[in-house]
């Protein structure tokens, strides 16, 4: 058994059913660069959407989101990811990221 002292027996004193069913699924989807995609696409729809209306920032937002995907795609290609299957995970991932920025800022 861990010391009270410790930071880990806290935490697992501490952790809610929600966050104890969160937390492997976070990590399990969202890797370091798709929460860089998400920091990326809620500066730019919440920018855009100060200077459009929300139908159009959220428009540009998925386009730009969308575009960035082929961008990668064409200068990385799939090798960093191991294999087709986990660059088409992690695409998807990217992409439903942004939806979820759009809809976070615009709702």
């Amino acid at each position: 058994m861990e010391e009270i002292t410790s930071w880990n027996y806290w935490r697992q004193v501490l952790q809610n059913p929600i966050s104890a069913f969160l937390e492997p699924t976070v990590k399990l989807l969202f890797n370091r660069y798709t929460g860089l995609h998400f920091l990326a696409n809620l500066v730019i729809v919440w920018s855009l959407s100060k200077f459009f209306n929300d139908w159009a920032s959220a428009i540009a937002t998925f386009s730009i989101a969308v575009l960035w995907e082929v961008y990668e795609y064409f200068t990385e290609g799939f090798k960093p990811y191991g294999s087709k299957k986990d660059w088409k995970f992690d695409t998807a991932m990217d992409l439903i990221v942004s939806i979820i920025c759009i809809g976070a800022v615009l709702i």
